[in-house]
């Protein structure tokens, strides 16, 4: 057969061809409109190492293990019930901890939250929502380590000082638990002065309509997202 000869067997065919293709088409489009739709938002959380002033800079290998660490901790189930009753959504623990994922292999020393929802708005509640418990969470548990420090220290700053006050200006004991008390004032001190590890919400948001990030402000708290649909 040749080339002319299959060309005029395709024109005879043509209105079989063209509504075949036509009846695929929609079959396939009715089949996608069909589908539930699934949409994606993104959240990006920095991670910087706590550090004094006096302290030399993380290596590369401590800021991935803190951000390994934090982004195994957003996947956890107390953290995403409280993520949940954060957003206000009427989603059950089980199915949200099944829409959120975290990524922290990509960009070390960064934490890539994702979620998912039955609309962009259901899909940005839960990524903010599993953010903003993420830094709180890790904020808290920061601080209550740093309270706990703090008050032992303070106690035996107390027991030693009681100590102190009952011991003759002659004890031969005296000068070592002074060192004592000189020594747990000054951790009482760093106690104090210990910073914790922020993290950062870096924020841009990504719509059809442009960039733009409402209600952001200008915090030291602002987060990244992105909405996508997925399918």
């Amino acid at each position: 057969m040749d080339v002319a000869h299959h060309f005029k067997t395709i024109w005879r065919r043509r209105w079989r061809i063209l509504i075949a293709t036509v009846v695929v088409t929609l079959l396939v489009f009715t089949w996608r409109e069909s589908r539930p739709r699934v949409y994606s938002a993104a959240a990006l959380i920095s991670v910087t190492p706590a550090r004094s002033s006096t302290s030399q800079l993380e290596s590369p290998d401590n800021v991935q293990f803190l951000a390994q660490t934090y982004g195994e901790l957003a996947t956890t189930r107390p953290l995403v019930s409280a993520a949940v009753t954060l957003s206000g959504l009427n989603t059950p623990v089980s199915t949200a901890m099944t829409q959120v994922s975290v990524e922290t292999t990509t960009n070390p020393g960064f934490i890539h939250i994702a979620a998912t929802g039955s609309t962009p708005a259901r899909a940005q509640s839960l990524t903010d929502a599993v953010a903003k418990t993420l830094v709180k969470t890790v904020t808290d548990q920061q601080s209550a380590s740093r309270d706990a420090d703090l008050k032992q220290v303070t106690t035996e700053i107390g027991d030693v000082d009681t100590e102190l006050q009952t011991l003759p200006a002659t004890s031969p004991r005296r000068a070592t638990l002074q060192a004592q008390y000189d020594a747990l004032v000054q951790a009482e001190v760093d106690a104090q002065l210990r910073p914790v590890d922020p993290l950062q919400r870096l924020c841009c948001v990504v719509r059809s309509g442009g960039a733009g990030c409402p209600g952001s402000g200008g915090g030291a708290i602002r987060s990244l997202r992105r909405v996508r649909r997925t399918r």
